[in-house]
């Protein structure tokens, strides 16, 4: 016996036409071609596309929040990685003034946005104004700074000549050190708190199993501990640069 095909018009969740055979008889009159038995088969349908898009939408969810927590880690990374070159050693670094800012018409601008500065030297920085007007500021910038440098100015350049490291500009600079590295650590801290409350909201929502959850925990915390390491590993390299005579 052939059965009777019937056409669904469309899916309201998969927005996907396609045609049902009504393969169970209606209970209540054991019509192959029963409306009522024809409804259940596609309510059996709708709820299994339903729970595609729930479980589609969880992966998503989770995928998009691993996602987010290992840029915002690379960022802290970054950062630290750049506040510790600007940690004076015995060598020449342009990366030295990367976070001096100076009062250009009033407003703090970097300094690399007014000039160009280079290493002559393993112990000279040139820094050559883009702007000839700013070269009294730029000096009062550095004179007011933390640098511990004076500058000297011929008219076309600022000259800076780095003196070799006392034993208690290194004390200084190493706790200075040790300071941006728990930033670091905090910074990483702190976005792994984030993420574990976006994932336990996730499965207080019905989006996330406790299995799921778990598992995510854990691949947050393992990037957690990667990225701390990192930081820590770029301050032991800064610390033996600093302590190299």
């Amino acid at each position: 016996m052939s059965l009777p095909i019937q056409a669904a018009s469309c899916c309201f969740l998969t927005q996907q036409a396609y045609t049902t055979p009504v393969l169970r008889k209606c209970q209540a009159c054991r019509s192959y071609t029963c409306p009522a038995a024809f409804r259940r088969q596609i309510w059996r349908y709708s709820r299994r596309a339903l729970s595609g898009v729930q479980l589609c939408t969880a992966k998503v969810s989770s995928s998009e929040t691993q996602k987010e927590a290992e840029e915002r880690m690379k960022k802290s990374l970054e950062t630290v990685k750049n506040n510790l070159a600007t940690l004076r050693t015995g060598r020449a670094n342009p990366a030295l003034l990367d976070r001096l800012t100076v009062s250009y018409y009033g407003v703090e601008t970097p300094l690399k946005s007014l000039a160009s500065v280079t290493a002559s030297s393993a112990t000279t920085l040139i820094i050559e104004p883009y702007d000839k007007s700013s070269m009294k500021d730029i000096e009062k910038a550095i004179a007011e700074s933390d640098l511990a440098l004076t500058p000297n100015n011929d008219g076309k350049a600022i000259r800076l000549e780095l003196p070799p490291l006392t034993e208690e500009r290194r004390k200084q600079l190493i706790k200075s050190m040790k300071q941006l590295t728990e930033e670091g650590r905090v910074a990483v801290r702190n976005i792994r708190r984030d993420i574990m409350e976006k994932l336990k909201k996730l499965e207080k929502d019905g989006e996330l199993g406790k299995d799921d959850l778990k598992a995510l925990q854990d691949d947050i915390q393992k990037l957690t501990d990667k990225y701390i390491k990192l930081i820590e590993e770029k301050s032991k390299e800064k610390e033996k640069d600093l302590m190299t005579i």
